[in-house]
């Protein structure tokens, strides 16, 4: 089992910096068909590298491998693995294994699922513990009906959101999420594995050492550093239980004056008074308690008023961990983690009211509605969240929003701009940047620097509104002083338009201001003996 757990982990980071490449917004097009770097032979030759190191350590086989590009999907049926580790009474069998939402070539933000179906591991790749665990279970075997992950990231800002379900019939499900503002692993001896060297972290509690294991005893006690290998910024998580017949199983087994309330405390709160890891092990055990009262469920959810930061490398025990953290138990099911609007009515601003509905965040998504209450509202966020609305159905419409939002300095209105170009013609951004150009201050042309300053504002767009032809008309003449600067900046446009029939036409209206203004204004003389 120590062998499967490596390859396991290595397939892990090997394939995650692959899944984690999903975009909608991506102007990069996914090779497909039968070409040698089509995204069907590139993932299909991944996945079939796996199963070849698998075959290592088990015997390997799966009726069929289905892959489809264009909408980002990966199907594996009837996968089995026997004699895994040598033991020839260990076997693995998986129904179904479904990824979509995949994307090979780089991109910006990831929206991925992955569900694994029929799960089946047999009782004795456990070792010793396989009668145990057959109690527990009513089988030879432990059965996941189903195992989903859904998982959302942004490469850009290191934002995710992941939510998890397990489903064991007859035993219990399992529910999770975690909303992360920023997410990080980090596992150098993943560079140890892939060397050839050895390290003992890749042992299986349980599995690959059954003397193995948690220690009741110190259950409680200092974490190591090397346990918690992320950093991170959470915003929300919880983790939830739910009794499909387990307890039933173990309940018998267990002696009676064991699931008494006193005896439950008495083996949990071993914390000194007044501590928070007392605290925490007395809201435990009763939570517990009311378990036993009443089987159903076991929650506990972690929301913050704001967002904790966590690092790994920083924390020192459980107790920091509990604290940093505030887990809350209960009973019931997981309260939402967002607050949750009643009616639309019942919102007096109407800039959280129109981001809510644009976002579907505590009320359902209604773009419609939302672009309705946006489009009357000036603030910069209102303009933007726009501009993104009717991006994909009006990118005219939304460029001058965009537009408008980045003069104002909206955070992202520089990247939507340059987003939407990608599918606007020369001729159209122009005659946008046109409708909302800003009259040139004097003192614009007072010197080679301020020429080409402004050329670099009026090229980028931030804080002033982007206008292409009036940057060439001042690095024109930037240019013609000697500025390097200014004449990588005519390149550049000529580079990126050279194509469009329309540009020539705009370069050479632009290319007249510029003499116009060399003329008019004695530039010659003016830019004379000025530095750079």
């Amino acid at each position: 089992m120590k062998n499967l757990a490596k390859i396991v982990a290595l397939g892990i980071a090997v394939s995650a910096p692959v899944s984690g490449a999903v975009s909608a917004q991506t102007a990069l097009q996914q090779p497909s068909g039968d070409g040698p770097f089509s995204t069907e032979n590139l993932v299909g030759g991944l996945v079939r590298i796996l199963v070849t190191y698998a075959r290592l350590v088990a015997e390997v086989r799966y009726e069929s491998l289905q892959i489809d590009a264009n909408r980002g999907a990966l199907v594996m049926r009837d996968l089995e693995l026997n004699s895994i580790g040598g033991n020839q009474d260990c076997r693995a069998s998986v129904g179904q294994i479904l990824l979509t939402g995949y994307r090979f070539w780089g991109a910006e933000e990831t929206q991925m699922r992955m569900n694994i179906s029929d799960l089946s591991i047999a009782n004795n790749c456990f070792g010793p513990r396989a009668a145990m665990i057959g109690i527990v279970t009513g089988r030879p075997e432990i059965m996941l009906q189903s195992l989903s992950v859904d998982s959302y990231q942004e490469t850009g800002s290191g934002k995710m959101i992941t939510n998890i379900e397990a489903v064991s019939p007859e035993i219990a499900r399992i529910d999770a999420s975690a909303d992360f503002d920023y997410f990080s692993v980090y596992m150098p001896y993943i560079l140890e594995e892939l060397s050839g060297g050895d390290n003992t972290d890749f042992l299986v509690p349980g599995i690959d050492d059954p003397n193995a294991g948690p220690d009741p005893e110190t259950l409680f006690n200092d974490v190591p550093q090397q346990q918690v290998p992320i950093r991170a910024i959470l915003r929300s998580a919880h983790v939830s239980a739910e009794d499909l017949g387990i307890w039933e199983r173990i309940q018998p087994m267990l002696p009676p004056d064991a699931l008494s309330p006193d005896a439950i405390e008495a083996q949990i709160v071993v914390a000194p008074p007044e501590t928070e890891l007392h605290d925490f092990q007395l809201a435990l055990a009763e939570v517990l308690q009311g378990f036993l009262a009443d089987p159903g469920r076991v929650t506990v959810e972690i929301r913050p008023d704001a967002p904790i930061e966590i690092d790994g490398a920083t924390l020192n025990g459980a107790e920091q961990l509990i604290s940093l953290l505030d887990p809350r138990f209960s009973n019931t099911d997981p309260s939402p983690s967002v607050d949750l609007i009643a009616s639309p009515d019942a919102v007096s601003d109407p800039l959280a009211l129109g981001l809510a509905l644009a976002e579907g965040r505590g009320i359902p998504q209604d773009k419609a509605r939302a672009i309705d209450i946006l489009s009357g509202l000036d603030d910069p966020v209102a303009v933007l969240k726009h501009a993104e609305l009717i991006a994909d159905t009006d990118p005219a419409g939304a460029y001058l929003l965009s537009l408008q939002a980045a003069e104002a300095g909206a955070a992202g209105a520089v990247s939507l701009l340059d987003l939407i170009e990608t599918r606007l013609t020369a001729d159209a951004i122009i005659g946008a940047q046109n409708t909302v150009n800003a009259d040139l201050p004097e003192d614009v042309f007072s010197s080679i620097a301020s020429l080409r300053d402004a050329a670099l504002v009026l090229e980028r767009g931030e804080g002033t509104p982007r206008n292409y032809a009036q940057a060439w008309r001042l690095a024109a003449s930037a240019a013609a002083a000697g500025d390097g600067a200014s004449r990588a900046l005519m390149f550049r446009l000529d580079t990126r338009f050279g194509r469009d029939p329309a540009w020539p036409e705009m370069r050479d209206r632009a290319g007249k201001q510029a003499m116009s203004d060399w003329q008019d204004r004695d530039l010659a003389v003016v830019l004379a003996g000025q530095s750079d």
